[in-house]
């Protein structure tokens, strides 16, 4: 299965997905999961989590390894807050992606792989990479993909 019918309408089958991109794949996976080292403040509070993109578009230019999870899930276990953040310029030349990029800001000191993770792909011109062999060999690895 190739990732562009993988993820179209952000599905893997009937599962609604969210992306985090990172080249951090071997320390995710060798810990188990996300350890929540982002910072979002929603007025005067301050909470530490994890980024999940809702696009799939801003998640292939981002990194070199995207982790699909099962957002319906998430959504059951952690507090999950939408959160758009019109500063990111990353990505501001491609055509189409002038728009905020949405996200989805999970709150928890740490997020399990299991049983939330629906898959990991590696872009296709860093597949080989020696730091990417435990997402080659992870059971849920399938495939790679190209920055659209």
């Amino acid at each position: 299965m190739r990732y562009h019918d993988i993820v179209v309408e952000r599905m893997l089958g009937t599962t609604q997905l969210v992306y985090h991109s990172t080249t951090w794949a071997d320390e995710i996976i060798r810990a188990g999961g996300f350890e929540g080292k982002t910072i979002c403040r929603v007025g005067d509070r301050r909470m530490d989590g994890t980024s999940f993109t809702r696009s799939k578009h801003f998640a292939t230019q981002y990194s070199d390894v995207i982790f699909g999870m099962d957002f319906q899930r998430l959504k059951t276990r952690f507090k999950v807050i939408p959160f758009a953040d019109d500063r990111i310029s990353i990505i501001s030349d491609e055509p189409g992606d002038y728009r905020r990029e949405a996200e989805e800001f999970v709150a928890a000191d740490f997020i399990p792989l299991e049983p939330y993770l629906a898959g990991i792909w590696i872009n296709a011109s860093s597949k080989d990479e020696p730091e990417y062999a435990r997402a080659r060999r992870h059971k849920l690895y399938r495939g790679t993909f190209r920055p659209q």
